[in-house]
């Protein structure tokens, strides 16, 4: 270790911390992961001292910047192994080692996630809703439709999203729902065409019926017309019931 160091000077307690590792058996593996280093510091040497084997011996120490980012790593690997099946320790440091070119742990991470199975829905939402049930399918679902469903990934790894096809007698659309902030009920959050665009009112409203009877809450908010108006938007709009997103979003 001190000739990797080279000519660099350290403060005392970093020689310290480093004998107090080469000297004690139970940390040959931390003494092991250390000949992947040339310039340690007492917050690595803090970093590795927490890591269990399989880290150490993946060649991810030298990119762990804080115990923080330790701890965050450690714990995103025990959620991916409920959400990965086929996820491993080996795998893991496989693929954790692979990058090591980049320096980014997040990487591996990432590509673990996209294979990650969805938590199934707790309610019933019929025949013509499709439960989008893993991170492949909401990807392909996201490149189909052309929106950012795929983003979500997380959230409805969480538990607190969810996306269905909706099968409408007027087409296919994207049914987008969301745990409310209290009670961890399920919120309507929108129902979606191609590339955004306007999501016909038959379309919305079919899904709105569905959901809100499968105990669903449907807000009104802004976002739909009042009932005075709705006839106009009929009569004018009727392919798309577009009046309303004139002025608000499109759900």
């Amino acid at each position: 270790m001190l000739k990797r160091m080279g000519s660099a000077i350290a403060q005392p307690s970093l020689y310290h911390k480093l004998f107090a590792v080469y000297s004690n058996p139970d940390l040959v593996d931390v003494a092991h992961a250390l000949r992947e280093v040339s310039h340690p510091s007492i917050e690595l040497l803090e970093v590795a001292e927490g890591c269990p084997a399989w880290l150490l011996k993946s060649g991810a120490l030298r990119f762990l910047k804080n115990t923080r980012q330790r701890d965050d790593l450690l714990a995103t690997v025990e959620l991916l192994f409920k959400a990965c099946p086929a996820s491993s320790y080996q795998r893991l440091s496989e693929s954790l080692r692979a990058c090591a070119s980049d320096h980014d742990v997040s990487r591996a991470m990432k590509q673990w996630f996209r294979q990650a199975v969805f938590p199934k829905p707790d309610i019933n939402l019929g025949e013509a809703f499709l439960h989008v049930g893993d991170a492949v399918t909401l990807d392909r679902l996201g490149l189909e439709f052309r929106n950012c469903s795929a983003t979500y990934r997380l959230e409805v790894l969480a538990g607190v999203a969810m996306f269905l096809r909706c099968r409408t007698p007027c087409g296919e659309y994207v049914t987008h729902l969301r745990r409310a902030d209290i009670g961890g009920v399920w919120e309507y959050a929108g129902t979606h065409s191609t590339g955004n665009a306007p999501t016909p009112l038959s379309a919305r409203q079919f899904a709105k019926d569905h959901v809100r009877n499968a105990g669903v809450i449907v807000a009104r908010g802004d976002r739909e017309l009042p009932t005075l108006w709705q006839p106009v938007e009929r009569i004018c709009y009727p392919d798309s019931g577009a009046l309303d997103e004139w002025f608000f979003d499109q759900t």
